[in-house]
Parts: structure tokens; sequence; C-alpha cells
């Protein structure tokens, strides 16, 4: 079944300069960590360029989501998918307050001795709480690879496609798991393969990049959420599709 979304040429040429925007940026980095890796460490340390904009790209993908999701709002109109983009608004904008620990730092407020004593960076996060910390790069790679498995089996095969129509579960086009892939990448293995300042600016980029792969599938669902439905859409009113 191809999804109604990308049927004419002009959404495959779309798709295809998403995908290698995509590519080309997952490249650069590649390139900065090898050439550069002194600068890839002073861009990742802590409240550096890297996390600022991963917060920032965490942010960005909170409020598309919520803006498509808002009463009156045409571009979801499944209720179903509405709530699912409601929860992804919520859980993109916790990721932006962890990602700067909730703006601790930027307004000056100390931890209180409570959170202190069991968060292993005495920071306001849940992220680096005692017994989560060593956790959270595993979850994180494991949830991405099980997206990314998931949505390629749902657009392959047409049985869970329509199980993914009645639950109103975006699925994202190949360009878009692009970015996850990166990311996957990039928390994964570019740290055992190049030699870099501290493993952990790798695994920097990764978030950064995982960040980008949410603000990609959040602006689909704002502007185009028919390309995320392809067995059963809640097409938008702006791209003048009908699914069927």
């Amino acid at each position: 079944m191809t999804p109604p979304a990308l049927s004419d040429t002009s959404s495959w040429r779309r798709e295809w300069w998403r995908a290698s925007a995509a590519i080309a940026a997952i490249g650069a980095f590649v390139a900065w960590c090898r050439v550069a890796p002194a600068a890839v460490h002073m861009a990742c340390h802590e409240d550096g360029v890297i996390e600022n904009a991963t917060a920032l790209l965490f942010l960005a993908a909170s409020m598309a989501l919520a803006s498509a999701a808002r009463p009156g709002s045409a571009a979801i109109r499944c209720g179903v998918a509405r709530a699912w983009t409601i929860v992804a608004a919520l859980v993109c904008a916790v990721f932006a307050g962890e990602e700067i620990s909730w703006g601790q730092r930027l307004f000056g407020f100390l931890t209180p001795p409570g959170i202190t004593e069991v968060n292993e960076q005495d920071e306001i996060n849940l992220h680096n709480l005692r017994g989560v910390q060593p956790l959270k790069y595993s979850l994180l790679v494991g949830s991405i690879a099980a997206t990314i498995v998931l949505c390629l089996s749902i657009r392959v095969l047409p049985a869970l496609g329509r199980c993914s129509a009645r639950l109103g579960l975006p699925v994202p086009p190949l360009a878009d798991l692009a970015w996850f892939g990166g990311s996957l990448l990039f928390l994964r293995h570019v740290a055992n393969w190049l030699v870099l300042e501290r493993r952990n600016d790798a695994q920097e980029i990764g978030e950064l990049l995982f960040a980008g792969a949410l603000l990609a599938v959040a602006l689909r669902v704002w502007r185009a959420p028919a390309s995320l439905f392809p067995f059963g859409a809640t097409p938008s009113p702006r791209d003048g599709a009908v699914a069927g």
C-alpha cells in the first residue's frame, strides 16, 4: 500500500531531500569528531553549545506538537491521534527540562540536600539519579532501535499498518528515520570507532540528533500529518490529501 502523502513525484522528491539533509548532517558530525575532537569536547561540555541546542530542539518539538493538538486545530482530526500528540508534547517538554536540569544553572538555584544525596551529578533532574544514570543510554538506544524496527515493519506489513491506524499511532517515514539512525550511530558506535577527548561527547551528539529526529516528526504532525498515517490517515487540510 502506498502512503497517500508520498504517492506523487514531488512528495518523493521532498522525502529524498529530507533524507539527504539528515545524512549530510550525520556525516558532518562524524567528520567533526574525526578531525577536531578537542573542539567537539568544548562544544559538548555542561551547558555547552550541543547541550543547549538539544534542549532547544526538544522545546521546539514540544511546541509544534502542542500546537497541532490544541483545541480547534485542524492538523490532527482523530481523537486517539490527538491524545498521542499531547503525550508526545509533554514528553518532549520533559526532555527539554531534563537536558538543562530544569534551568538550575541558568537561574542559579541550588540543589536541595535530599536530591544531592541521590543524584550522581548533584543536579535537579531524573536522568542522573543513582540507579537511573547507568541505564539511561541503554534505555535510549533500545527505544530508538525499537522505534526504527517498528516503523519499518508497519510500513512493510499491511496487517501492522492497519493495527497502527486503529491505535492512531504515527509512523515516521524513512526520511525521518534517518535522524533516528544517526542518533543510534552516535549513542552506540562512534566512540568505539574514533578517538575522542571523552566518550560521552559522541553520546551528547547522539542526543542532539535524537532531539532533531523528534522535531522532524513534530513538524510533520503540525504541517503534514497525512505522511505519518499511511494506513488510515488523519490528513491535514493544508495538504489537501485524503487518506484511504
